[in-house]
């Protein structure tokens, strides 16, 4: 668990950069669809619909980190 969306956030980028580990996900997922590969996303996945502020807090961080 991370401490801050600071640290999330470089976590996330040093992933990205990492080709040995972007290239094991493609060879697992198989090649991605172009709107995944044009920059980062957010996801937040559930079954059904949440009458709580979740998906809002969820999507304000995402905001924030980019």
């Amino acid at each position: 668990m991370y401490v801050t969306l600071e640290q999330a956030q470089t976590a996330l980028w040093q992933r990205r950069s990492d080709f040995t580990l972007r290239r094991k996900v493609r060879d697992y997922l198989g090649e991605l669809p172009d709107f995944l590969q044009q920059g980062p996303r957010a996801v937040l996945a559930r079954q059904l619909a949440s009458p709580t502020l979740e998906f809002q807090q969820f999507a304000a961080l995402a905001k924030q980190i980019g």
